[in-house]
């Protein structure tokens, strides 16, 4: 019985040996805070989201955040290392029409207005600097 146990202790130890291994490179000094700007057609996104995926070679994570008024902002607590990164960019607006939730509540529907070259199928990237100060802007197109 006492083996079984040194032998659960021991593993649970190697896991949690890993998982500090694993999150060491995810140091909050390394993170870079990032913001920028997201235009749709000549005109600031209003409701969108905006995702940053790590690349090969790249360490991550993966961040984002709400697009408002064609700002978006991520703080350096939550925000990426230096390196190269997909980025996915979505955007809704209103139709006029009203649908259920999953709650029960009357809510306004929406619609995707993003083409899906720059969301699910995006080619968008960015590299991430140490020290970035410069904002990552993104100017995209419907045609």
């Amino acid at each position: 019985m006492l083996s079984r146990r040194n032998t659960s202790t021991n593993l649970l130890l190697a896991g949690l040996m890993l998982l500090a291994l694993a999150t060491a490179g995810c140091n909050s000094s390394s993170r870079q805070g990032i913001e920028g700007t997201v235009q749709f057609d000549g005109t600031p996104l209003a409701d969108g989201l905006i995702s940053f995926l790590p690349q090969a070679g790249t360490a991550g994570p993966t961040a984002g955040s709400q697009v408002t008024q064609g700002a978006y902002s991520i703080d350096r607590a939550k925000g990426l290392l230096p390196g190269s990164y997909r980025v996915e960019i979505s955007g809704w607006r209103k139709t006029g029409a009203k649908k259920t939730d999953m709650f029960g509540r009357e809510v306004d529907e929406t619609e995707q207005i993003i083409p899906s070259r720059y969301n699910k199928e995006s080619k968008l990237t960015a590299d991430v600097a140490k020290g970035q100060s410069t904002p990552l802007d993104f100017d995209l197109s419907s045609k």
